[in-house]
């Protein structure tokens, strides 16, 4: 889960919500070395049905490494926590019930 704390050692930090926060940069990395496009993917609970629609959002463009690797990954980790941050604002905008993954978001930034 991307929208999770990540240990030190296993992310960077970038901004989220105004806040640095340790961010997993493993799908960064495994984009990079493969070309593969990252889509994000949005898992909303219908009503108390028990049942989850997904939402597909449109690849996020990343960024090529150009000599400096870590940049290269820390700005497309910054690319994917504002994807979150996005659909965070859009799902409040327009009145829908927030998933509960992203209201824990507070959980993963460090102050």
């Amino acid at each position: 889960l991307y929208d999770q704390d990540a240990p030190r050692d296993e992310g960077v930090f970038v901004p989220f919500f105004g806040r640095l926060a340790s961010t997993r940069d493993g799908p960064v990395r495994i984009a990079l070395r493969t070309r593969a496009p990252v889509l994000p993917i949005f898992l909303h609970r219908v009503g108390s049905s028990g049942m989850h629609v997904a939402q597909f959002r449109p690849p996020v463009p990343m960024q090529r490494p150009e000599g400096d690797v870590e940049s290269a990954i820390r700005e497309n980790t910054r690319r994917l926590t504002a994807a979150i941050e996005a659909a965070r604002v859009a799902r409040s905008v327009v009145g829908h019930e927030l998933p509960s993954a992203l209201l824990r978001a507070g959980d993963r930034v460090r102050g």
